[in-house]
């Protein structure tokens, strides 16, 4: 009879936390000189990248962009549809009761919703806020 001992690393992986929390992002973006002026907006997206997270005593730290895609339509009739687009980066920092820096972390972006607004024909304002985490 023999007895063979195996011996191996048995790794764990648990969910310490998980939370969702809102931000706002502002940004204004002003129209190049050679670009078409607004008479509307028609359409508006957004995309959010996750550039880095960093878990702190008690909290997370997260930086990220978002990019801005606006289709408009422009005063002049012969080419009047435009694309614009605009990067704005953002800072949240999270608090998260338990967590240590040896931890690892996942983030999960999600834009709940874009508003926006023409303040005249060669700047507009968007504003985004979303579940981000």
């Amino acid at each position: 009879m023999s007895i063979e001992i195996i011996k191996d690393i048995v790794k764990v992986e648990e969910i310490k936390e998980a939370q969702d929390t809102q931000t706002l992002v502002i940004t204004e973006i002003y129209l190049n000189t050679n670009k078409q002026e607004i008479e509307s907006i028609l359409w508006v997206e957004g995309r959010t990248d996750i550039l880095n997270t960093k878990i702190l005593k008690d909290g997370l730290l997260v930086n990220g962009k978002i990019k801005f895609n606006v289709v408009y339509k422009g005063i002049d009739e012969v080419d009047n549809i435009n694309t614009l687009e605009t990067v704005e980066e953002f800072r949240e920092e999270i608090v998260m009761i338990d967590i240590s820096e040896d931890m690892e972390s996942q983030v999960k972006p999600n834009i709940e919703y874009i508003e926006y607004e023409v303040h005249d024909n060669r700047r507009s304002e968007e504003r985004r806020v979303g579940k981000e985490f």
